[in-house]
């Protein structure tokens, strides 16, 4: 325990800025916006570098993620010092004093308990009918054909292709060009439904029946 560490840090105008609570945006987004474990962050050793968001008050209200260098708890919560330089929050900057409290992580530098490789899956790509991603329709037939097995620059994505391909429940098919090209975890965001059968190989093709899905 810490006694003597100022509520954020000398002259920091605290008025100009807050830190966002991610927990809201977690469990609206559940399969794409990823948080740290309890676990994870109950292993926080000083030194050890954290992520938290910050928005700005002022009219443009910016909001950026920023490291944070963690330096340890009190009876008030967490602390460290600002380990960026803010590109546009007035009265914040590198090497000021944040308190926050657990809740605010939203990642660590080196996680030491969680296994993220998840993350990285859920980010894969997909072709999708964009009226389930507007919440206009929920999914009805999926097929997975063979994944692109190499980068395409002109899509500027880092991220794999997984093959899928996700209809509404309708018979109704749109044309490949009017497919959306996105990350698994944004159509599961809207219905999860085919969480399950995302493992399947290449060459299934499944309808809904009801909550489940079936071979066709």
């Amino acid at each position: 325990m810490v006694d003597d560490v100022p509520e954020n840090g000398p002259n920091l105008d605290v008025s100009a800025w807050q830190l966002i609570d991610p927990r809201p945006i977690q469990q609206e987004n559940p399969y794409t916006f990823f948080v740290p474990s309890d676990a994870e962050k109950a292993a926080l050793v000083p030194g050890d570098l954290v992520k938290l968001m910050f928005r700005s008050l002022s009219p443009h209200n910016g909001t950026e993620r920023m490291w944070v260098t963690f330096q340890g708890s009190d009876e008030g919560g967490a602390f460290g010092l600002l380990d960026n330089q803010p590109l546009d929050i007035p009265g914040l900057t590198a090497g000021d004093i944040i308190r926050f409290q657990d809740h605010h992580i939203v990642s660590v530098w080196e996680p030491k308990v969680d296994d993220i490789s998840h993350e990285d899956r859920m980010f894969a790509r997909c072709h999708v009918d964009p009226r389930i991603l507007n919440g206009g329709a929920r999914i009805g037939r999926i097929e997975r054909r063979s994944a692109w097995r190499t980068w395409r620059p002109w899509r500027k994505d880092r991220w794999p292709d997984t093959g899928w391909y996700i209809y509404a429940d309708d018979n109704t098919r749109p044309r490949s060009r009017d497919m959306r090209y996105v990350a698994v975890g944004v159509v599961l965001n809207q219905d999860d439904s085919i969480l399950r059968y995302l493992s399947a190989a290449p060459g299934t093709r499944m309808i809904r029946d009801g909550d489940r899905f079936r071979d066709i």
